[in-house]
């Protein structure tokens, strides 16, 4: 999905635009794709899914509430309830200790470089400054780590470390419904920093933002996922 924010005037692409744009899709999901004759139907349900279950989740550690997401019962998967209470269970058993002060969906813009994001939660998780990033993927790829670099330059470099959480249902390919994380250090976090922004340099350089508009519009007030 594409999220493009307009202020002012000035036109900024989320760091999620910036990552589809500008990098290959995962082979694993490409093959996944052409499997699948069916596999259009099927994300739409995976990202409806993904947006409850990062509200559901959200709202427990948010200091105000969230707007909630507005979906037509159409647009639901039937197991929904089912699948969203696993992943709140699968949550709790992680007993993260998320303190203060705490940032949920805060969108931030970089003027300098023309970008903005949306991380899902930014607080010292275990005593540790922390961007923390939600996923209900099945697995977690290499463009998630290029997702919080995009975040740590838009929190200019302060976190200590990034933490990716899978909390996929799916009984194959997490057989024991648990939480997958990955931890990622400052160093790495620098260095996804530096590789993001090569993307967004190509970005810009390639005029992308410009066709993206044309296709899709501009989004003031999207969540970045």
């Amino acid at each position: 999905m594409v999220h493009i924010y307009a202020r002012d005037g000035v036109y900024y692409p989320s760091v999620t635009t910036v990552i589809h744009a500008t990098l290959p899709e995962p082979e694993k999901l490409a093959n996944w794709k052409r499997n699948n004759g069916n596999w259009k139907k099927t994300l739409k349900n995976s990202s409806t899914l993904g947006t409850m279950m990062h509200f559901r989740i959200l709202s427990k550690v948010a200091p105000q509430p969230l707007e909630p997401p507005i979906f037509t019962q159409d647009e639901i998967p039937k197991d929904a309830t089912q699948r969203l209470e696993l992943c709140e269970a699968m949550w709790d058993d992680l007993g993260l200790n998320i303190g203060y002060p705490r940032k949920v969906e805060k969108m931030i813009i970089n003027k300098e470089h023309r970008f903005a994001g949306t991380p899902d939660l930014v607080a010292p998780i275990n005593g540790v400054y922390t961007i923390l990033d939600l996923k209900s993927s099945k697995e977690l790829h290499e463009t998630h780590k290029y997702q919080l670099g995009g975040y740590y330059e838009l929190l200019e470099g302060t976190p200590e470390q990034g933490m990716l959480i899978s909390l996929s249902t799916d009984t194959y390919a997490n057989p024991c419904l648990r939480a997958h994380i990955v931890s990622l250090p400052k160093d790495e976090l620098e260095y996804y920093r530096r590789e993001f922004l090569k993307l967004l340099k190509a970005f810009h350089a390639g005029n992308m933002i410009e066709n993206l508009i044309k296709e899709n519009g501009t989004m003031n007030n999207h969540e970045d996922k």
